[in-house]
């Protein structure tokens, strides 16, 4: 195990100011160290006393971020074809309460990672080496800005639901899972994942495959900063798909994300019914604004998850385990940026409703004892219908809240929506996920891997 230096990363972080600090600087040697773990191994980082942060350690793990079968596959003007996987190297660390992902590109030069802290606040965490050959860290404390300082909107369209839901509590809540015996994550999801040429045009991805892959993996390696350590499941990318030529999703960035969730979901009925994937989600790039990303998920409440690949509702749509995200365009914006919408609609696809419609016993939707109070503007289908107010166990709201919207249905508590579940929507969520393991949410592979990266029989 290697033992590098880095400063106090979480130390750094000031409200309501907006700066870049600098993290630290990896020295040419324990930058040479950290790129060699293999993996399953590890690297520990000695943080720095900072303020009235005393000093303290976080252990990287070095990740696969891939599921064993996972393929990718360019669609473009001559067809179909097999790519490789992301070069980069991805690590997932953990201090007390605190989370951290990072990928690094295999020369060392870029990183793209993500910190949640001890109260779910998030952190975008980028680097560059120097003319030294140092890596140094930087971490932005703010992720309702672009580097630029203009503001960043979000939001979910909402979670749909297949027909009227009945009230009562939620089965699951009944049969909560067992206490866990380590911070390792024992059960695994895949995550397939469509694009459209919108998402692939865009400047971050510029039609660049390689770019595109590396930006997937980071994706789904910072969305484990919340799944691993609330769900006790670990996302690995499956089945994922670079259109760079004309692609079969025909709405356009006027489009609802309602008609974009109907298309997306019944093409992938008729083509794609075999992928067992419990989770699949669309990046789209048909944002309505470069500092505008938005998303739309089905809600699936009951019934094991690799089957949902597609039902034809009567009163029309595709109902299923798929959910779109239209991404962040602007200049300079990383997987960092998406993880926020991306993570709340694949909570939508695992079966929770948001926390202004769903009560203390799991009921969803409702509009009475709800778990927060911060939007009113669903009222219309059973949710939340008096004045906004901010919630004072989450401050700025939990994953599946709406507490970043402001007038006239919102709260406007903030931007900084925390990166992590309710304690309903935890014990839910658990519990959903234990009736579909080992049958489509499996063993973790990270758990069968040496520190040399082979895998036990």
């Amino acid at each position: 195990m290697h033992i590098l230096a880095i400063v106090a990363l979480w130390a750094l972080l000031v409200p309501g100011v907006v700066f870049a600090s600098e993290l630290a600087k990896l020295r040419t040697g324990d930058l040479k160290d950290l790129l060699a773990t293999p993996l399953g191994g590890e690297a520990t980082l000695a943080l720095e006393a900072q303020g009235k942060v005393a000093p303290a350690e976080v252990v990287l793990r070095r990740i696969d971020p891939y599921a064993k079968d996972a393929r990718i596959v360019v669609v473009d003007a001559d067809g179909e074809r097999e790519i490789g996987r992301s070069t980069w190297l991805h690590f997932y660390g953990r201090e007390g309460s605190r989370r951290i992902a990072l990928s690094l590109s295999p020369d060392g030069r870029q990183v793209d990672g993500l910190m949640r802290g001890a109260d779910g606040a998030l952190t975008r965490v980028s680097g560059r080496k120097d003319v030294f050959g140092r890596l140094k860290l930087q971490a932005d404390a703010r992720m309702d800005r672009a580097p630029g300082g203009q503001e960043l909107e979000s939001g979910c369209d909402g979670g749909r639901l297949p027909g009227a839901e009945s009230e009562g509590t939620d089965p699951a809540l009944a049969h909560p899972p067992p206490a866990k015996a380590t911070d390792d994550a024992t059960r695994q999801a895949v995550l397939s994942i469509d694009t459209d040429n919108e998402f692939m045009a865009q400047t971050k991805i510029a039609n660049n495959t390689t770019t595109a892959n590396n930006y997937l993996a980071s994706l789904v390696s910072q969305l484990n900063v919340m799944y691993e350590a609330d769900l006790d499941v670990t996302l690995v990318l499956g089945q994922v798909f670079l259109r760079v030529a004309a692609d079969p999703y025909t709405t356009t960035s006027a489009s609802s994300t309602s008609a974009s969730l109907d298309e997306f979901s019944e093409y992938w009925r008729l083509n794609y019914a075999n992928n067992k994937s419990p989770l699949v989600l669309m990046l789209s790039g048909k944002s309505a604004g470069e500092f505008s990303s938005s998303g739309v998920a089905w809600v699936i409440k009951t019934g094991v998850y690799c089957d949902a690949t597609g039902v034809v509702l009567q009163g029309g749509g595709t109902f299923g385990h798929f959910a779109v995200n239209r991404v962040f365009e602007f200049q300079g914006s990383t997987a960092a940026d998406d993880v926020r919408v991306s993570g709340h609609e694949l909570g939508h696809v695992l079966g929770v409703d948001h926390t202004h419609c769903t009560n203390g016993s799991g009921v969803a939707p409702t509009n009475a004892g709800t778990l927060d109070q911060c939007f009113n503007g669903e009222s219309g289908r059973g949710c939340y219908a008096g004045t906004p107010a901010c919630p004072l166990d989450f401050p700025n709201g939990s994953i599946m809240s709406y507490c970043n919207f402001g007038p006239s249905s919102g709260a406007n508590c903030g931007q900084d929506v925390q990166l992590q579940f309710h304690p309903v929507h935890k014990t839910l969520l658990n519990a959903r996920i234990a009736t579909n393991f080992p049958a489509c949410i499996t063993v973790s592979v990270a758990n069968r891997v040496f520190a040399d990266g082979f895998e036990t029989p």
